[in-house]
């Protein structure tokens, strides 16, 4: 004889009219592995944040004068760039806090520092590439000088590097935790 599956009035539709249990995991019990508790990261995550603040207050706040340190000698700082760098501000600013969620010691914060590190290695690769192009291209090209072009380019190989570290060899770095199953019965 099979089981017989009901639902809460003992119905014979298999839990068709049963609420979804929606459980967040937030809400269950677990603890950090003292092993791997990812406190380097999150120093880099807090680290990240600041810096991240100061950037997006000068793309937005000090537009043209964040430029001027980048554009070749004689261009001048067109309002559709100041526009166009002042929306590029606010994207950083959204980026940063996605960044911050990474910051507290909980399962959610910890798989988000795996993503947020994936968002930033694929930033940086673009980074390098298109400023170490644009450094080739030289001014004529852009606009913009060659030499912070290459000084950017180069900083964001060691952000990069940064990156790829944890993500490669040591994913155990970004913390991890056990959810605590209770095996009692009721």
């Amino acid at each position: 004889m099979s089981p017989r599956i009901s639902s809460n009035d003992d119905s014979l539709l298999p839990l068709l009219n049963d609420p979804p249990i929606i459980i967040h995991p937030e809400d269950l019990p677990y603890q950090m592995n003292p092993e791997h508790p990812g406190h380097i990261l999150r120093f880099l995550f807090v680290a990240e944040v600041l810096i991240n603040i100061v950037e997006a207050i000068f793309l937005l706040f000090y537009t043209k004068t964040a430029l001027s340190l980048f554009l070749a000698e004689g261009v001048p700082v067109s309002p559709s760039l100041v526009t166009l760098m002042q929306f590029f501000g606010m994207l950083w600013v959204g980026i940063t806090v996605v960044t911050a969620l990474g910051i507290p010691n909980t399962p959610i914060a910890i798989e988000t520092r795996t993503s947020v590190y994936r968002m930033y290695a694929v930033l940086d690769f673009t980074a390098v590439t298109a400023l170490h192009y644009l450094a080739w291209k030289g001014p004529e090209y852009s606009g913009f000088a060659s030499k912070p072009m290459l000084f950017l380019g180069n900083y964001f190989i060691g952000a990069l590097v940064q990156r790829l570290v944890p993500l490669i060899w040591f994913p155990a770095s970004f913390g991890k935790y056990e959810y605590i199953l209770d095996t009692r019965g009721d």
